[in-house]
């Protein structure tokens, strides 16, 4: 669907490959760290160029320099630990091979393109960083030994004509993303239990696991670690598995 009304997609729509999105990703528990390298493939879905490439940071909206995203009578349940902070920081922004200019702006980070993004041309980018997971019950936070990764990851802003980002806000789900095949795979210590979308294939090495998880066709790649729960699947007579 056309949001724009006009000529927003070119008469292909649908052609041009979805986002891919490669992430490499390794957390450490005792300090809420999870560090990333992260590839995204994308297309100009439109016949409009652009200068401009615009991601979801949706971690930064629990920095300690921003108000929190909570409403005041939530706050103690969501702070049952006290009040702690996310952090986000960026070591290397490529695109196509080459450092791009780039700007950080709450949750939007924006690129700076020095030509047009063209109708059809494909962009890559990458994404070198480090995050402390805030200690919070929201979609991403801490539980005793549970870790939850809910709007961790970067993700493109939805590009249809115009750029939608957007702030994360107190209520509901205020913001929207593209339908997007994920390659993901997480490191993390062996007494933990993985829970993510899409299908995993997980070995031990020493007392470390490494996970690699595909996800197709979704909106968000989300996942939980835990060494406090089982995992119970189960599958049903229409051969889905629960």
């Amino acid at each position: 669907m056309n949001p724009q009304g006009t000529n927003a997609f070119t008469e292909n729509e649908g052609v041009a490959p979805s986002p891919m999105y490669t992430h490499h990703l390794s957390f450490q528990p005792e300090n809420r760290i999870l560090t990333g390298d992260s590839l995204i493939q994308t297309w100009n879905q439109t016949n409009i160029p652009t200068r401009e490439i615009h991601l979801q940071v949706f971690l930064r909206a629990f920095v300690k320099e921003e108000p929190a995203p909570v409403f005041n009578e939530f706050m103690p349940k969501v702070y049952q630990g006290g009040i702690s902070y996310s952090s986000l920081q960026l070591n290397q922004v490529l695109l196509d091979g080459e450092p791009v200019p780039y700007l950080v702006e709450k949750e939007d980070l924006k690129l700076i393109l020095l030509k047009d993004w063209k109708p059809g041309e494909k962009k890559e980018i990458r994404i070198s960083w480090k995050a402390e997971l805030p200690a919070i019950h929201h979609r991403m936070g801490k539980e005793g030994d549970s870790f939850w990764f809910g709007n961790v990851l970067p993700i493109l802003a939805v590009y249809d004509g115009k750029w939608h980002s957007y702030s994360y806000e107190k209520a509901g789900d205020p913001f929207f993303s593209q339908f997007s095949d994920y390659h993901v795979e997480i490191e993390y210590p062996s007494r933990y239990t993985l829970l993510s979308s899409g299908e995993k294939e997980e070995r031990r090495e020493g007392e470390k696991k490494i996970a690699k998880v595909q996800a197709e066709g979704v909106r968000e790649f989300a996942f939980a670690l835990t060494a406090q729960h089982h995992v119970v699947s189960k599958l049903t007579e229409d051969g889905v598995l629960l």
